[in-house]
């Protein structure tokens, strides 16, 4: 193993993947000063978010946000949207943008994105270019346009901003971490925080109200086990 020679610097953490994890505690092993070996915390937020992004709570949400995806990116419905921003008679929304669903920070933007369209979809049917638009579709279409824009109500609102809440704690803490100047020493306290946070969410009565009978324990179960604040290793 190559020494690294940093003349007056001190080594606090070796953070590592699962690939580098073998490598980084040998080194920890080897210094003289004591060194805390510890896994990347961006790197298990991805691995974290990846999991918890196959809940079905989080799917049945998604599938919600990815069938408004689909209906204003047709060409006709996006550009009624756009000329009704022209024309004064719709406020200004950005189009709806696509992520990978396989990402709880990135499942973030695209509910988020989704939720900036509802105001566009709740209002559509008093615009005449869509009433000229639904006219010439087939009865098909028209059973699947109504279909979507009487999904889009108060309860698949809510059910977006409550996802929201437990979404947005992986999008801060990912930025965070990521960024340059964020140093390893502050990772245990965010690993914390992460928690306190996840359990703040998911206490709240609200999120089995709006999301499901068992979707707190359903997230608690997923989680939450993989929060190890005792040094020991996480079982499975």
């Amino acid at each position: 193993m190559a020494k690294l020679d940093f003349p007056g610097a001190k080594i606090a953490g070796l953070p590592a993947d699962n690939a580098a994890a073998h490598v980084a505690r040998r080194a920890a092993e080897q210094l003289e000063d004591k060194v805390l070996f510890m896994r990347d915390l961006c790197h298990c937020v991805d691995l974290l978010s990846k999991d918890a992004s196959t809940l079905p709570t989080v799917q049945e949400v998604l599938k919600i946000a990815k069938k408004i995806f689909d209906f204003c990116r047709i060409d006709r419905i996006n550009c009624i949207r756009k000329e009704s921003i022209y024309d004064g008679s719709l406020e200004e929304t950005n189009s709806i943008m696509n992520y990978s669903d396989t990402r709880l920070n990135n499942v973030h933007d695209h509910i988020n994105s989704a939720l900036r369209m509802l105001p566009f979809i709740q209002q559509l049917r008093r615009f005449e270019k869509y009433a000229t638009y639904y006219d010439g579709r087939s009865a098909a279409d028209k059973n699947k346009f109504d279909t979507i824009i009487n999904d889009c109500n108060g309860e698949c609102e809510e059910k977006m901003r409550t996802l929201l809440q437990l979404t947005g704690i992986f999008k801060r803490v990912h930025l965070f971490c990521s960024s340059q100047e964020t140093p390893s020493s502050a990772f245990p306290p965010v690993a914390r925080a992460m928690y306190n946070e996840i359990m703040n969410v998911i206490r709240d009565e609200k999120f089995d109200r709006i999301l499901g009978e068992n979707a707190s324990t359903e997230v608690k179960n997923m989680l939450l086990v993989r929060f190890n604040f005792d040094g020991k290793k996480v079982q499975g």
